[in-house]
């Protein structure tokens, strides 16, 4: 009987802790302010816009993003590329010495 009784003390003090996270910083956060994760882009203001400068900043907000998405494609290429040739000469080298 005293097991179980402790089992859930320990479970209610648990839920009580967890709770007290809640209002603390988030995850991300604590991990943004640790330097883990660095933030890229840019942020912008967008409630104070005109329906012409919105339109100019999804332009460019677009532009950014497709530009970001060609460096990721081309990095990969590359990637694949340089291992593919990595792996080829590897074997060649092999064949060669054995």
């Amino acid at each position: 009987m005293a097991i179980q009784a402790g089992f859930a003390m320990d479970s209610m003090s648990r839920m009580n802790n967890n709770r007290a996270l809640l209002g603390k910083k988030a995850p991300f956060e604590i991990l943004k302010a640790n330097g883990f994760i660095k933030t890229t882009g840019e942020k912008f203001n967008l409630k104070k816009l005109t329906p012409v400068q919105k339109r100019l900043m999804r332009m460019k907000v677009n532009s950014y993003r497709k530009t970001e998405k060609k460096k990721l494609i081309l990095t990969s290429a590359l990637t694949l590329l340089i291992t593919t040739v990595v792996i080829v000469m590897s074997i060649q080298l092999t064949k060669l010495i054995f």
